[in-house]
């Protein structure tokens, strides 16, 4: 009975042990599943986000061009009309013209008509 009583606490001490591992081994595993679902979900996240910040990139380089092209429009458009002022009389010019126009004075010359009447 002695190599019971002995063998007895040793099969004692052991199959304490192998309970202590295999509940330290359950947490272990919880812990581990737990962090693979912290781990999915943050995955998850981040996949949601990046596919709504490729979207937002996207309208903005719609807008950036939709820009562009109204900044084209608006230069052209510009360039027309500086081309068209230059084109226009320049005021000193202008002034010259109203004033011969003045000395002649236009309104009194005769016309084809009165040409051709004699009592004039």
């Amino acid at each position: 009975m002695d190599q019971k009583t002995q063998a007895s606490p040793q099969a004692r001490d052991l199959s304490l042990s192998i309970s202590d591992i295999g509940s330290r081994l359950r947490v272990l595993e919880e812990r581990y599943a737990n962090l693979r679902k912290k781990t999915q979900i943050t995955d998850q996240n981040l996949i949601e986000t990046e596919k709504g910040m490729m979207k937002e990139l996207e309208e903005l380089n719609q807008q950036v061009m939709d820009l562009k092209h109204g900044l084209f429009e608006i230069n052209e458009k510009i360039t027309t009309m500086l081309g068209e002022l230059s084109n226009c009389v320049k005021e000193y010019d202008f002034n010259v013209y109203a004033k011969y126009i003045e000395l002649w004075e236009p309104a009194n010359f005769i016309t084809k008509n009165e040409v051709g009447r004699k009592d004039l």
